[in-house]
């Protein structure tokens, strides 16, 4: 080989050698100004909101809104007063349409359709009325609802309207009625369930510290000031026929059962209470005389 071609294999041999001993070397750390100015970019670059820092827009806040709840009403029907609560449902959407012979509950956004759920107003007893549905009595009178006979609801909205209309019961089982106005010996109407049952009774006047207790198969009746011994005056119960204790009265019967009261058989007040739980006691004949089972 001459010469000048061994010199070019060793110069590109040296050269090889050299690269690769280039790309083999670490790369340098940056130096901490070359970090520092790394550092103010990234900040400059970075959007700030309400305090975070965030490369998007946050959502903006919702307040939700507040449920519906159920909604005690009192209208005057008949010269009496009468109170029931509407389920929150019925609150946001039915209508009442009171008068002073009826009310009427219509489904608000049915109104072009009629919209009617159920109509609630007074007969006197023993009228001559099959649409009437009675739920309790009070001064000759009977007082109570009827279901429309005809569809009323939008057909668009008819899946609302029956909804509403299956909690018609709820509605009709809170209703109770007082006396009439201005009426000295003014009562309350009450109704409750009672297994398969509502039973009605009136509570006189004077029995506004009676607390009134549900169960099952009966209701307790407590002298909310003598419950410290007790304060038992009687229990209604209703019962199937021929099962009941030797204590129960009955004063009346329906389908397979019997309905009465019990009264305690020991004392149930404190001294200091014992004349005025003795004078409800005495009333309570008055009271079960007043039930009225559907």
């Amino acid at each position: 080989m001459d010469r000048s071609k061994t010199i070019a294999v060793l110069l590109l041999v040296s050269l090889l050698f050299c690269g690769c001993s280039y790309f083999e070397q670490e790369t340098p750390a940056p130096t901490p100004a070359v970090e520092a100015e790394i550092v103010q970019q990234v900040q400059e670059e970075t959007v700030e909101f309400d305090g975070n820092k965030l490369g998007v827009t946050p959502a903006p806040s919702v307040t939700p809104t507040p449920a519906a709840s159920p909604q005690s009403v009192t209208r005057t029907v008949y010269g009496y007063t009468v109170k029931f609560t509407l389920p929150a449902s019925w609150a946001a959407s039915v209508t009442m349409e009171a008068t002073d012979e009826h009310i009427r509950f219509v489904h608000s956004d049915s109104a072009s359709y009629g919209g009617l759920l159920m109509l609630f107003y007074f007969n006197d007893i023993g009228e001559n009325d099959p649409a009437f549905i009675p739920l309790g009595q009070i001064d000759g009178y009977e007082y109570g609802y009827a279901l429309p006979m005809d569809a009323q609801f939008d057909p668009a909205k008819q899946a609302q309207y029956e909804s509403l209309a299956a909690q018609i019961e709820e509605v009709t089982s809170s209703i109770t009625v007082s006396g009439a106005e201005g009426d000295s010996d003014m009562i309350e109407q009450q109704t409750h369930p009672v297994g398969n049952y509502l039973v009605t009774f009136n509570m006189p006047q004077g029995w506004e510290d009676v607390r009134v207790e549900v169960h099952e198969t009966s209701i307790s009746f407590y002298h909310i000031p003598s419950e410290s011994n007790g304060g038992l005056l009687f229990i209604f119960a209703i019962n199937p026929i021929g099962t009941s204790e030797p204590a129960f009265e009955p004063i009346g019967q329906i389908d397979s059962y019997e309905y009465g009261y019990v009264l305690p058989m020991d004392v149930q007040f404190p001294p200091s209470q014992q004349a005025a739980y003795e004078t409800l006691q005495s009333q309570v004949v008055d009271v079960v005389n007043t039930v009225y089972v559907r």
